[in-house]
């Protein structure tokens, strides 16, 4: 964060509008070195691609941005992204924030098919077509734990599916095919959403590593898909996501 000062503004560049488009939250932040791009990451840290470029060539594969805005950052600060009109009294969608051996994680109750699911709320879940070998245009979505997944599936086998349609970064830091259907409905945090694609997660790593040490059975992750937003304010300080 010593690069990087604390004044966030909404991001309304023309040439961004189609990221959020794809259910993905980019703003412009205030370096030394100017106005640059970043990712809100709310399943992720604060970083710059300069000294994590690693994780730029993977998890935000294709996107224009230069840092990211993590969960570490979202703690102390309430960012704003989408649509710069949005007006009106946004819908309250509560966050379980928790913080423990200095990470930080929200959670969100989403229902799917009857079965409810405890989410990680993750801005950064993103996929991409396989089709798209250069990986150069991710989207937001809704990820399912392999298990959950396949539970759901047998569930409801008249639900749209491709069996390895989908790319999305794995727990190496590499890349892998997934599976994916369309749920007609879900609802996140009291949120309805129709037609949403869910991808399967094969990658059990950070699932542990979040019952580790909060104690969490997460069975997936959401990204603002979930929300079908024109704009949302990220609230961890006041534990809300308010969607307009």
């Amino acid at each position: 964060m010593t690069t990087l000062l604390a004044l966030i503004a909404a991001l309304t560049a023309a040439q961004f509008s189609t990221l959020w488009d794809r259910n993905i939250p980019v703003i412009t932040v205030q370096s030394s070195r100017g106005n640059v791009a970043a990712i809100v990451d709310t399943g992720g840290v604060t970083e710059l691609k300069a000294r994590r470029p690693d994780d730029f060539a993977t998890y935000y594969h294709g996107l224009p941005v230069e840092s990211a805005m993590g969960a570490d950052f979202l703690l102390t600060h309430a960012v704003r992204a989408g649509s710069a009109d949005a007006r009106g009294t946004p819908k309250m969608v509560p966050l379980h924030v928790q913080t423990a051996k200095r990470l930080t994680s929200a959670f969100v109750d989403c229902t799917i098919a009857g079965n409810r699911y405890r989410m990680l709320f993750d801005t950064a879940a993103l996929s991409w077509r396989s089709s798209d070998a250069a990986h150069s245009t991710p989207y937001g979505v809704i990820f399912l734990r392999g298990d959950v997944f396949d539970q759901l599936r047998k569930a409801n086998p008249a639900w749209p599916f491709e069996e390895r349609a989908e790319t999305i970064a794995d727990d190496r830091g590499g890349f892998a095919q997934a599976a994916s259907m369309v749920a007609p409905v879900t609802k996140c945090g009291g949120i309805i959403a129709r037609n949403r694609l869910i991808v399967r997660r094969a990658g059990i790593a950070t699932f542990a590593y979040m019952k580790k040490i909060f104690g969490e059975d997460v069975q997936g992750d959401a990204s603002l898909s979930a929300f079908g937003a024109r704009a949302v304010e990220i609230d961890f300080p006041h534990r809300v996501l308010r969607i307009w």
